[in-house]
């Protein structure tokens, strides 16, 4: 499937630059999938229908004001990375902690301090001493060449495995998962690659995250991006046809 989704990705560049409505609804279109995936893979019951809703303005009464702010704030999460992006800035713990900022948005500051079991995965991440080198190591990691031929040939299965890595560190109190995927969504955007949606449930997510923590098997999560990817892909591309005319 890489070889299909590298096909669809020249396609697309073939047809840039986009202009006027076709580029707003694509922007649009990325805002939604990168607000829903951060909030689906955190657990969220918030639907995408509900969360493009609130991104156009809408006070959606079937969501609660919590639901409204995570949406709010993951929308300038986004805009952050665009412009980090803009200035060619590669992952560290400066961009992390600017993404994580706009995120957050309640003026904490530093990584857990404690300890606990994650009952979620049911294992337990680095112990909070050892969270800053983690950090640093896993964003070196990130941009070094020495990795396997299979890791160093394929952005996808890295933006995985930073994925699984940082939910295995689990730098903060809470909404890792969350970080996680904004993480993986700025690494793929900064490989040219468009934020979507990953179409796991729950359980599956669960499921995969596990297999990764416990067996170090990248696989069912990998799969998983890759047809997500595929499916945002052909989107783009049924969108994008008309400029062709």
């Amino acid at each position: 499937m890489l070889r299909e989704i590298r096909e669809k990705m020249h396609c697309l560049e073939e047809r840039k630059p986009f202009r006027g409505e076709m580029l707003q609804e694509i922007q649009r279109i990325h805002a939604i999938d990168w607000a829903y995936s951060c909030l689906h893979l955190g657990g969220s019951s918030v639907s995408k229908d509900m969360v493009g809703r609130i991104i156009g303005g809408q006070f959606v009464v079937e969501a609660t004001v919590e639901d409204h702010r995570l949406v709010e704030r993951l929308e300038d999460t986004m805009k952050e990375a665009v412009s980090l992006l803009e200035m060619d800035y590669d992952l560290d713990e400066r961009v992390l902690e600017r993404l994580s900022q706009k995120f957050y948005s309640d003026g904490r500051i530093g990584w857990r301090r404690g300890n606990p079991l994650n009952l979620e995965y049911n294992f337990t991440p680095v112990y909070s001493k050892d969270i800053p080198e983690e950090i640093r190591e896993l964003f070196r990691w990130l941009y070094s060449d020495e990795v396997s031929p299979e890791i160093g040939g394929n952005s996808l299965l890295r933006a995985a495995l930073l994925h699984n890595r940082f939910l295995e560190i689990s730098p903060y109190d809470d909404y890792c998962e969350e970080m996680a995927c904004i993480i993986m969504h700025y690494y793929l955007m900064q490989k040219g690659y468009p934020p979507f949606v990953l179409r796991f449930s729950r359980e599956e997510y669960r499921q995969a995250v596990t297999a990764y923590l416990k067996k170090n098997d990248i696989s069912l999560f990998y799969s998983c991006l890759e047809r997500s990817l595929y499916n945002k892909l052909e989107v783009m591309i049924q969108i994008t046809a008309e400029s062709e005319d």
